[in-house]
């Protein structure tokens, strides 16, 4: 939470994306409040591989800044994902939706990958 008298936009939280809300665009939401909670339900294929489904749900309040509106909002998002232990380290895959998508094409796709030295 975040609390001031005056707000310049590079102090907002952001949320959204591979990190935070996946099923939205990265930092698709800007706020002085922001929460998210998460499920996933994993099967494993190896020690540190794994297949799973998730649910995101998150919540956004920004203030009126500028031109803009004062804002309130919960955002779900869903999907798929997959980590695989490779030889150069973890990759992760992300298929994630959220109920304003109009087809599956238009889901949200993360790609990543954790290098250990």
């Amino acid at each position: 939470m975040l609390r001031s008298r005056s707000y310049d936009r590079s102090d907002l939280f952001r949320l959204g994306g591979a990190s935070s809300l996946r099923g939205y665009d990265e930092d698709q939401f800007l706020g002085t409040v922001t929460l998210r909670g998460l499920f996933e339900y994993r099967v494993q294929l190896g020690r540190r591989s794994y297949v799973y489904a998730f649910g995101d749900l998150g919540y956004v309040e920004r203030p009126a800044l500028g031109p803009g509106r004062a804002t309130q909002s919960w955002r779900p998002g869903y999907g798929l994902g997959m980590q695989l232990r490779t030889a150069i380290g973890l990759v992760t895959t992300t298929y994630a939706l959220n109920p304003q998508v109009s087809t599956p094409a238009d889901g949200r796709i993360h790609f990543g990958l954790s290098v250990g030295l």
